[in-house]
């Protein structure tokens, strides 16, 4: 949920974050040139993590791992590779740019510095 209220997530396929308020239908904020996985929204920004290839298409999509640091209007402000992940499906804010995230197929949790750009296991 972003600070005023809106639910923000993902529709991988089609490459889209969307917001929805609770009424109406969702409304798409943003599209991407990669497919979002987990998205956290935060006062100042929204962190994604994504694939830069689909999962459809084969393992390969493994090696494409990375976050998405976005403005709250959805302009990219940095992208992080995040190259030791395999699949990054999770995220929650623990402290101020301190972000785990969780790798269901590594079976693991990352650390993530979206200030810093720092990513460790």
């Amino acid at each position: 949920m972003d600070p005023r209220g809106r639910l923000i997530f993902t529709s991988y396929f089609n490459q889209t974050l969307l917001s929805w308020s609770g009424r109406g239908s969702p409304t798409p904020l943003v599209k991407l040139d990669v497919h979002p996985v987990a998205v956290l929204a935060r006062s100042n920004d929204i962190i994604v993590s994504a694939h830069g290839k689909s999962f459809a298409d084969g393992p390969a999509f493994t090696a494409t791992n990375q976050f998405l640091v976005l403005t709250r209007a959805g302009a990219v402000k940095a992208r992080i590779a995040a190259p030791g992940a395999l699949f990054l499906n999770g995220m929650v804010e623990v402290a101020p740019d301190r972000i785990l995230v969780a790798d269901s197929i590594a079976g693991k949790i990352w650390g993530f510095d979206p200030a810093s750009g720092q990513i460790e296991s």
